[in-house]
C-alpha cells in the first residue's frame, strides 16, 4: 500500500497531473469530467492543497493513461526549467519568469513587513 502524506508528495502529484493534463491539451474541467470527479476537487489535487487517497490516485492515473509511479516521481530540475509551472507558462519564457520573480519579491517584502510589526 502506498502512502502519500507529505505536502511535498501532494505538490509533486499535483505537478505531474497538471503537466499531463496540459500535455494532452485538456482543461481542468475536461479532465475532471473524464475522471468523474468535480473540477474543484481536481484543482485542489493539482495545487497540492489536499491529500489523495490511494484508490483515487490509481483512478486518476488510469484516466490519464499513466502509471501511478509517474505521478510520484520527484520533479527534476530539467522539468522545472522546461515544463509549465501550474498555469504560469514556461519558466524559460522571460516574461513568465519575470512574473514569477516579481511574486517572489512581493512575498519577501511581505515577510519583511511582518517581521517589523
Amino acid at each position: 500500500m502506498m502512502k502519500v502524506n507529505t505536502l511535498s508528495d501532494e505538490r509533486t502529484i499535483g505537478y505531474h497531473i497538471s503537466r499531463i493534463i496540459m500535455e494532452k491539451g485538456q482543461t481542468a474541467e475536461q479532465a475532471a469530467d473524464s475522471m468523474e470527479i468535480s473540477e474543484m476537487r481536481l484543482r485542489a489535487i493539482m495545487t497540492g492543497s489536499t491529500s489523495v487517497q490511494e484508490e483515487e490516485l490509481i483512478h486518476i492515473a488510469d484516466m490519464l493513461d499513466v502509471r501511478v509511479e509517474e505521478l510520484l516521481q520527484p520533479i527534476s530540475d530539467e522539468d522545472l526549467k522546461t515544463n509549465n509551472l501550474h498555469c504560469m507558462g514556461t519558466a524559460t519564457d522571460p516574461e513568465n519568469l519575470n512574473r514569477v520573480l516579481d511574486k517572489i519579491d512581493m512575498y519577501v517584502r511581505l515577510l519583511d513587513l511582518q517581521a517589523n510589526d
